[in-house]
């Protein structure tokens, strides 16, 4: 089992027209703020996995932490990623 994060910018994790999608691993900076990558709202090869879900959870704080966009998440547990995740193009 794997585990993603997935993050929004509203305080209703489900409300879709806010949310980022899924964690891809890497943040960036624009005009002094931090925005995490997350693009897609479909889990793809560019997904960042975890192994376990506390260090899913721990980063899915950081991350609060460190983008003031981000109000809401939740980690999902994913099946045997390597092989079953749909990859699409973005």
């Amino acid at each position: 089992m794997g585990y993603v994060i997935f993050l929004s910018s509203g305080s209703d994790i489900d409300d879709s027209l806010n949310a980022y999608g899924y964690w891809e691993g890497k943040t960036y900076t624009k005009h002094g703020e931090i925005f995490p990558t997350a693009y897609s709202t479909k889990i793809t090869k560019n997904t960042k996995v975890y192994t376990s879900k506390l260090r899913a959870n721990n980063m899915a704080e950081k991350l609060v932490n460190r983008c003031s966009y981000i109000l809401s998440w939740r980690v999902e547990e994913v099946p045997e990623y390597s092989t079953q995740f749909e990859y699409t193009n973005q």
